[in-house]
């Protein structure tokens, strides 16, 4: 794990995510307002980017998998159409693009508000939140491919 953080929900997720033995690249910038790290997994490069955002003050914890390209202009629409059906019916998380830079990404979140969880509740809780995530990353991002392939 490199870098530090002054917040105590992001230091929390650090330790968190290190103990889950994910390489961690903290962006320097991080304050005690707000926290975010680049994720790799231990074991090699990751098939896509996996970003995780803290805000402090709403006690967010927010995972992101990134899309690795832009989608072009053209596909964009397809693209929209199917991220409608994707998101019909998810409880946690959402797909979602930049309908101007057609950027995409996969959204899980959780805001605790002034709950004070457990380790043991926090890590139950951001172990979903993160598994859903890369889940969600994993059956959307091929169809996306094949979306994308096409144009």
């Amino acid at each position: 794990m490199t870098g530090t953080a002054t917040g105590a929900l992001f230091r929390r997720v650090l330790a968190w995510l290190d103990h889950q033995q994910w390489e961690l690249d903290v962006d320097e910038s991080s304050d005690a307002g707000s926290g975010r790290a680049l994720l790799s997994p231990s074991d090699g490069a990751a098939p896509w980017p996996v970003l995780v955002f803290v805000h402090e003050q709403d006690a967010q914890v927010c995972f992101y998998s990134l899309y690795p390209d832009e989608v072009g202009q053209p596909r964009r629409a397809k693209v929209a159409d199917l991220l409608t059906h994707v998101n019909d019916g998810l409880v946690i998380g959402a797909a979602e693009m930049s309908m101007g830079y057609g950027d995409l990404r996969i959204r899980t979140s959780v805001e605790f508000g002034s709950a004070e969880l457990p380790d043991a509740a926090l890590h139950e809780l951001l172990g979903r939140l993160l598994g859903a995530n890369l889940e969600l990353a994993a059956t959307t991002f091929p169809a996306i491919d094949d979306l994308v392939a096409e144009g």
